[in-house]
């Protein structure tokens, strides 16, 4: 519990809100979801008109006085109907609902689910806030395209190619006004007077619309950035080498300063001189002197003259230094940083030593302590264009941490803002599309998009890049939870967005049990569609499943729109025939018994809390009848409640079942037993005397159960026994060779059941206790046997006679040989007439 109190403490202080969270208890929020809000990180949940709420809430626990409701901060609130999510599985329950939010008390609300479990109040709290709807599309789409320039066509485009794709009879329209815009010699921007930056810029826009180098204007486009390809030949960098030395009384060193191989300057340095020189090289810078010097530092600047190289010479007399090959894209000698890193993101696989550009686009790295950033002019721009371009866990960091607390990048107005936190956005969601900063970023451009959107089109296509998976379809669906025999959907279509191929579809877990069209064709802005959902006569108790609503957008990729909980209802497969039991002291299991329509061979799968050892447990029913047995160790009596969530072939649902538990107390007791049980020692009949332990007269009755039903009985069915009395009761022992036969060797061979008028009963366990238990065997007779006997005794005492008189024959008449008599010596023949 310290634990749970804990991390309540710690997230109270880390989010700022007042939501309860337990480890065992989860709320899952699936509609509305714009940018991973349904997570705590975030403090609410942004939602639209035109959307649902919808939600899951689990808990391991068994739990009560379960409560959804909405709350206004005017403290108004609204109750949330809930059904039983039966598709969970294991112990405890979910809970889903669904909501339109067109039906919303307010505006801005809070979620709050209160419930009990294990003795302990718990809640959850979400807040929700309504937005606008988006408009970018509206004001890139409802411009005249073909009154825009190229480079706005070019943006328009990229909106368009987004939604419907390049092979649309609209961005066809627009992608053939590009080509006649261009120059029809050098195939490019403007038609008047070719600029590398507005042509990179109109190719980099087409590569957003989904456009590749197979198509004309793109592949044209190489070609004309090949012709404007700068290498070191003809540019160079500054470079600064700076001497520190301590000279010695008239000491003077002499040096020679050698720059693209060529010897340009010499230098003689001593205490009075300057340390200090600076030049320009292409390609290498040779520093060689007659002395050594104790430090040589030398600077290396990029072409926007920031130091890219920085060395450090110790106790030497010479260095040389190659300037790294580079080639960049630019007029004349000047390299353009945009137009670069623009052909490089398209070009890149295609361009001959691209190792090159990107030599000349790492030299624009700037270090600025222990951060480094692209400076080329604006430093968080530029750095997201290189990020988008490539992977660069510095820059990553550097936007990071230049981004604003609101998720914008940049100062200024929103407007000023919005192209740094668009290429910041789209840099940091190719290094990382799950980032936080990203996330933060999107909603900020999404939740402060100006009333006439970002002015240019420019910024309003950026702005629609950075953001465009929030901007979609969002459809209007009629809520619902259960669908018991039929059901009408209708699904609108608010937004300007055309949907093709709209789908219905069911998750597996229910597709089995409901039929529905599934096709509904294409969706327009304001249109709507109406399908019909019918649960067939299959369905046994309730399966839950999703509803989804699929499409496909203008360039045939699939969508999925909506995903809505739902139960199918349906009869359970069985039910329970007890609703009362008595249990006593000694066996207080208590059993409930179920009856089935299904065939014997069908087999019900259930879990259930045992009431009297809250333990989850298992038992599997049968068709017919079948058994459920609790254990209930207390004998603890009552009325109980018990939910069994239950599984038969694909169906899973739960059976609510209420019963009344009567303990009955003991009201005889029976002397004369050892541990509770009777040893049977003889064949002889016996008595048990009972003992009333009740406060008035009883009526037993006697029965046996077992193996000895039949062989040991009662010599009275019933008997009266009286307040405070001690009656015996007598029983015959049957002890024929069957009843040896029918005992064998066991141990436990059956049981004295004394049951009396008030309810109470005793089985006492009959052991046998002989010191050796005869068993009967199966063969001959008795009598069979005995004559056999006495068969064998005649020849054994005929032949005892016989050798007796033999011996005394031989003591008359002895014949000696070698010490031995052998008796075929012997007159046998006339032995007899002796």
């Amino acid at each position: 519990m310290f634990r749970k109190l804990s991390c309540l403490f710690s997230l109270v202080i880390l989010f700022s809100c007042f939501t309860l969270v337990f480890s065992d208890d989860t709320l899952e929020i699936s509609s509305p979801g714009y940018f991973g809000e349904q997570t705590n990180e975030f403090s609410s949940i942004h939602y639209l008109d035109n959307e649902f709420l919808s939600f899951n809430f689990c808990s391991l626990d068994n739990v009560t006085d379960l409560n959804f409701s909405l709350v206004c901060p005017s403290s108004y609130f609204e109750t949330l109907s809930f059904v039983k999510d039966f598709s969970y599985v294991g112990s405890g329950a979910c809970y889903y609902s669904n909501f339109d939010l067109r039906n919303r008390p307010c505006d801005d609300f809070t979620l709050k689910i209160e419930y009990s479990a294990n003795a302990i109040e718990k809640q959850f709290e979400r807040t929700f806030e309504r937005e606008k709807e988006s408009k970018l599309l509206n004001y890139v789409l409802s411009k005249d395209y073909s009154s825009l320039s190229s480079l706005d066509a070019s943006y328009y485009l990229i909106v368009l190619g987004d939604l419907e794709g390049v092979d649309s009879a609209d961005s066809s329209r627009v992608y053939e006004k590009l080509k006649e815009d261009r120059n029809n010699n050098d195939k490019c921007w403007p038609s008047s007077s070719c600029s590398i930056h507005e042509t990179s810029s109109i190719l980099s826009n087409l590569d957003f619309a989904g456009y590749d180098l197979t198509t004309r204007l793109l592949d044209d486009g190489k070609t004309y950035v090949e012709k404007n390809i700068i290498d070191n030949e003809n540019t160079e960098l500054d470079f600064t080498i700076e001497l520190d030395h301590d000279f010695d009384s008239d000491e003077e060193i002499e040096c020679v300063l050698t720059i693209d191989d060529d010897a340009e300057d010499d230098y003689t340095f001593d205490e009075d001189s300057s340390v200090k020189v600076t030049d320009s090289a292409a390609k290498s810078v040779e520093f060689e002197c007659n002395a050594s010097i104790d430090s040589i530092d030398f600077k290396l600047e990029n072409l926007e003259g920031n130091v890219q190289v920085e060395e450090t010479y110790d106790d030497v007399s010479s260095f040389t230094y190659t300037l790294e090959e580079f080639a960049c894209i630019g007029r004349g000698s000047t390299c353009d940083y945009d137009d670069t890193i623009q052909s490089m993101t398209i070009y890149s696989s295609a361009l001959d030593d691209a190792s090159l550009f990107d030599s000349y686009l790492t030299s624009m790295f700037d270090v600025d302590g222990e951060q480094i950033r692209v400076d080329a002019g604006d430093d968080i721009r530029d750095t997201g264009k290189y990020l988008y371009y490539k992977n660069d866990e510095d820059l990553a960091n550097f936007l990071k941490f230049e981004q604003n607390n609101d998720g914008s990048w940049g100062s200024g107005t929103s407007t000023q803002r919005i192209e740094k936190t668009a290429w910041a956005i789209l840099g940091l969601q190719e290094y990382s599309s799950s980032s936080e900063y990203v996330g933060d970023g999107k909603k900020w451009i999404y939740f402060n998009e100006p009333t006439g959107g970002w002015g240019s089109l420019k910024n309003n296509a950026l702005a629609y890049l950075a953001i465009k998976e929030q901007i979609k379809p969002y459809l209007i669906i009629d809520t619902f939870m259960d669908v018991g025999s039929e059901r009408e959907i209708t699904l609108q279509n608010p937004t300007i967005h055309n949907l093709k191929k709209v789908q219905f579809e069911v998750s597996e877990s229910v597709r089995p049990f409901v039929s529905y069209v599934q096709d509904l064709g294409d969706l327009d802005g304001e249109s709507s569609v109406t399908m019909n959902l019918s649960v067939n006569d299959n369905v046994y108790g309730t399966v839950t499943g999703d509803l989804l609503v699929k499409g496909y957008d203008g360039k045939n990729q699939p969508l999925e729109l909506l995903r809505m909980p739902f139960n199918i209802m349906g009869e359970a497969p069985f039910s329970f025939l007890t609703s009362v039991v008595k249990i006593i002291p000694e066996v207080p299991s208590v059993r409930l018994r179920t009856s089935s329509p299904l065939s014997s061979s069908a087999e019900i799968s259930c879990s259930y809390v045992n009431p009297f050892t809250g333990a989850q447990e298992q038992v599997v029913l049968s068709g017919n009848e079948s058994t459920v047995l609790l254990d209930n160790p207390q004998a603890l009596g009552g009325s109980f409640n018990m939910s069994f969530v239950c599984e038969y072939n694909a169906n899973r649902f739960t059976v609510d079942h209420s019963f009344e538990v009567i303990s009955i107390p003991e009201s005889f007791s029976v002397s004369g037993l050892e541990g509770g049980i009777y040893a049977l020692s003889s064949w002889e009949n016996f008595s048990l005397p009972v003992v009333s332990e009740a406060q008035e007269a009883q009526t037993l009755t006697f029965s046996i159960e077992g193996s000895m039903d039949g062989n040991i009985f009662p010599s009275e069915e019933t008997k009266i026994l009286a307040a405070d009395d001690t009656r015996d009761v007598f029983f015959g022992v049957d002890g024929s060779p069957e009843f040896l036969l029918a005992l064998g060797n066991e141990t436990n061979v059956g049981y004295l059941v004394i049951s009396s008028s008030t309810g109470y009963e005793k089985k006492i366990p009959v052991v046998l206790a002989f010191d050796s238990v005869p068993v009967a065997k199966s063969g001959l007779s008795f009598w069979v046997w005995f004559l056999i006997i006495l068969f064998c005794a005649g020849l054994i005492a005929l032949f005892v006679v016989r050798y007796i008189r033999l011996q005394k024959e031989q003591e008359a008449n002895p014949q000696e040989e070698e010490g031995g008599i052998y008796f075929d010596e012997m007159d046998f023949e006339n032995y007899g007439k002796k």
